[in-house]
């Protein structure tokens, strides 16, 4: 018999960006974990080192989910043109953060980071340029202290 675990928001994209644990299912054989229950148009790794930084722009239409199967990072969102620092969320493994359209966001690394990348549109490198736009978050590529348990505002 199967114990569901974690309620997962009926629609994902509707407003904003939100962290939430993989759903997952426990049995004698084990577990199951579901990232993401609708479809989607590309999949893919992303390896980041300590200290690294991406992302820095928002993407017109594109949305992502990033699910951590190893590390931890700093993940920043906020409303596009807002040019205010917002609080950072500590984005750890088994963790899934979803970034809507529209959705300026940065990610400052803490330790070696490996996630898995689910996104509305496949990944090819000039389509996937075409729907982003960068912008500036005014804080410094390598965090102050890395892996706390409480994040600090970088700077």
């Amino acid at each position: 018999m199967l114990a569901h675990v974690h309620e997962v928001p009926a629609m994902p994209y509707a407003i904003d960006t939100f962290l939430y644990p993989a759903r997952h299912f426990s049995e004698e054989l084990g577990q199951i974990k579901n990232i993401v229950e609708h479809p989607v148009g590309g999949v893919g790794t992303i390896y980041s080192k300590a200290g690294s930084t991406r992302a820095r722009h928002y993407h017109k239409e594109d949305w992502h989910y990033l699910y951590v199967l190893a590390g931890e990072f700093y993940y920043y969102s906020r409303s596009v043109g807002d040019k205010t620092l917002p609080p950072p969320m500590v984005i750890r493994e088994g963790h899934i953060v979803f970034t809507p359209p529209m959705r300026e966001h940065l990610l400052v690394f803490v330790k070696d980071t490996m996630l898995l990348s689910l996104s509305r549109f496949g990944r090819e490198h000039q389509q996937h340029e075409s729907d982003v736009v960068r912008v500036e978050f005014g804080i410094p590529s390598i965090p102050k202290r890395l892996a706390s348990d409480e994040p600090e505002k970088l700077a």
